[in-house]
């Protein structure tokens, strides 16, 4: 199992694809070949636990592979985790804000969801 984990902007980005200002906490992003479906829905019951909204591939889709492995072993799974950075951080300074260990924590409860 692959947890290919990230962070996003609250705001879209001039290069992103996905230019909705309504952005979830946590994004899903799923590989058709690598993501099981009770994988994904593993990963979004778990966070939507956590008290997260969630989205399944928005604004972001797909999920790490090594190349050894794309497309033709089915024993390597793979989920992408995106966190919305506003959940955690001053986006303009970087800087934690004070709900920054309660988000650790709670991701930290969905992952284990997740990994069991």
């Amino acid at each position: 199992l692959i947890v290919d984990a990230h962070s996003f902007s609250s705001k879209p980005l001039p290069h992103e694809p996905d230019q909705s200002p309504n952005r979830p906490d946590i994004c899903i992003g799923t590989d058709s070949f690598h993501t099981p479906h009770a994988l994904s829905d593993l990963a979004m019951k778990a966070m939507k636990d956590q008290g997260f909204t969630v989205e399944k591939d928005r604004p972001f889709s797909g999920s790490i592979v090594p190349a050894k492995y794309l497309n033709n072993d089915r024993n390597v799974s793979s989920v992408m985790i995106e966190v919305n950075r506003s959940l955690y951080m001053n986006e303009d300074t970087g800087q934690k804000i004070a709900v920054f260990d309660d988000v650790k924590m709670r991701i930290q409860h969905a992952l284990l969801a997740i990994c069991q």
